[in-house]
């Protein structure tokens, strides 16, 4: 990863912004891997030479800290140029979505100033989305959204998700539970 992010020019080509997006998405996905595992574990951001092969362990804020950076990077240069089989943009607002729940949930890996539940939602509500987009009818997706529209007492646009979703499919009674649900309590 370290290898295509630092020798890949950014900005010219859809192609090239694709492969460094993707650099720094698997970079991201790597080092959250990790540091759910081990905690503090060396951060290496270049490639490793002569100098810098024994590296001491970072903290693993530092190293959350750089996820993001990362995650959010891959975000900006992502696009759908590779074809089938390789993550899309959205993949990278599902990973910062639960790096942001994590650390909403380890309040000593944060910067203490971020909201990270919010974060976290308006991450989440990015992917449901682009879901929408690729498959305008899918029931689960909007009935999951209509959820989140609810909890966050957004009664309107929850309300035109689980219509949307019973249109697409009339038979699921967890849609129609969700949907009396949100009608009883949106008053």
């Amino acid at each position: 990863c370290n290898g295509a992010i630092q020798y890949t020019t950014t900005g010219n080509d859809a192609v090239f912004d694709n492969v460094a997006g993707h650099a720094y998405f698997l970079r991201a996905f790597s080092y959250f891997q990790l540091v759910r595992l081990w905690g503090d574990i060396p951060l290496w951001t270049v490639l490793p030479d002569n100098n810098n092969l024994h590296k001491a362990k970072s903290p693993a804020k530092d190293v959350y800290a750089q996820i993001i950076s990362d995650a959010q990077q891959a975000e900006s240069l992502m696009n759908e140029s590779l074809g089938i089989g390789y993550p899309l943009k959205f993949a990278a607002n599902m990973l910062l979505a639960k790096v942001y729940m994590t650390l909403a949930t380890n309040p000593d890996l944060g910067d203490g100033s971020s909201n990270y539940w919010q974060l976290a939602y308006d991450e989440a509500i990015k992917v449901y989305q682009q879901g929408l987009i690729n498959n305008p009818s899918n029931h689960f997706i909007l009935s999951n959204l209509g959820n989140l529209f609810y909890l966050q007492h957004k009664y309107e646009d929850a309300i035109i998700c689980h219509q949307r979703a019973i249109k697409a499919k009339p038979d699921s009674h967890v849609v129609h539970f969700n949907f009396a649900n949100t009608l009883l309590n949106a008053g």
